[in-house]
């Protein structure tokens, strides 16, 4: 994985990235305008009419979105710039880094200043300033099947991928609507029109952490159209969020007696299986189990009703209906041995 770092000074985005041999660096494919900045400045800042920054650091995905972006530094503290500059991410676009002549994925380190935009907080419509959210909890999305269905014709016939990020309002119910394309790439390709029609698969809990309510609100999705999901027969996915795994006190409840009898409580297993809707996991298969044959590939089975995925990635790829594999540990302790009696004369 490359580090690289750009660089977003005021509403100009520039690119500084070291050369490596025989590799292209991340480079910028859609850049975002002074309207989107201006639309995500933050709240507390346009009614104190004051300036900030904040970086961010992100990963660029393989299909040149950014996913697990969190906040290096802010400044001023407190008055919400970190959360717009995660807010904005989402609508950024790449074209992602290059090894060996294959997309990887890269991290980067992305400035951004708001210099010279506080006196605008007069002329700021209301409708500007509200909350946008990222990377919701979706209870429900859309299934590796339901994005193929819509996949667009030109792009499946020329075999090409895109990524589209859209712009949602949160229903009272959690539902979204009124969406509008953020941003698509390529253009032209049918990706934007292709994810607003997911739009209506998608169902996020509108109670939010403090208390409040996201209905009302507006959601940036991204949507990731993979062709892998056009060339293989296994649907393409992101990369897995765990939301639910087993306890340590699951795990030790299911040892194998024949683990139990031979003494052995350590063991390593790795399964394979389908996700389902809500993100859950079924048809378990076992792929590797260590040691063998004391049992413990059926007792890893036993816990795949514990693991529960988040059912949309942060890259904008669907989870229901792939398949992940789950390594696992058991680590337990033997049960203690109770000590001799003494012996009576």
């Amino acid at each position: 994985m490359r580090v690289s770092q750009l660089s977003v000074l005021g509403i100009v985005l520039a690119l500084a990235l070291p050369a490596a041999a025989q590799d292209r660096p991340p480079d910028w494919l859609k850049k975002p305008t002074p309207e989107m900045l201006r639309a995500l400045y933050p709240t507390k800042a346009v009614r104190k009419a004051a300036n900030g920054k904040a970086t961010i650091s992100c990963t660029i995905t393989v299909q040149g979105a950014l996913r697990a972006c969190t906040v290096v530094s802010e400044s001023p503290v407190d008055m919400g710039f970190g959360g717009a500059a995660l807010a904005l991410a989402p609508q950024l676009l790449f074209k992602p880094a290059l090894q060996n002549g294959k997309p990887v994925e890269a991290t980067v380190s992305i400035p951004i200043n708001w210099k010279g935009m506080e006196s605008m907080s007069a002329a700021m419509p209301a409708s500007q300033s509200n909350k946008v959210y990222t990377n919701l909890p979706w209870s429900r999305a859309p299934s590796a099947a339901d994005l193929l269905a819509v996949y667009p014709a030109k792009a499946r016939e020329e075999r090409i991928g895109g990524l589209a990020v859209i712009d949602c309002k949160i229903g009272k119910e959690g539902g979204l609507s009124h969406c509008t394309t953020v941003r698509e790439a390529p253009a032209n390709k049918g990706f934007g029109a292709a994810a607003k029609k997911l739009a209506p698969l998608f169902h996020t809990p509108v109670e939010t952490s403090d208390g409040g309510s996201a209905a009302g609100a507006r959601a940036h999705v991204n949507v990731a159209f993979a062709t892998d999901a056009l060339d293989s027969a296994r649907p393409a996915i992101g990369k897995p969020k765990w939301v639910g795994v087993p306890r340590i006190n699951d795990m030790s409840a299911v040892i194998p007696e024949a683990a139990r009898k031979a003494g052995v409580y350590k063991s390593r297993v790795v399964l394979e299986c389908g996700v389902i809707t809500d993100g859950a996991v079924d048809q378990c298969q076992v792929l590797s189990q260590e040691p063998d044959g004391l049992g413990y590939g059926d007792a890893a089975v036993a816990l795949s009703r514990f693991f529960r995925l988040a059912v949309w990635t942060e890259e904008g790829l669907p989870v229901v209906g792939g398949r992940v594999r789950i390594p696992l540990r058991f680590d337990a302790q033997p049960p203690a041995t109770a000590p001799a009696a003494a012996k009576s004369d």
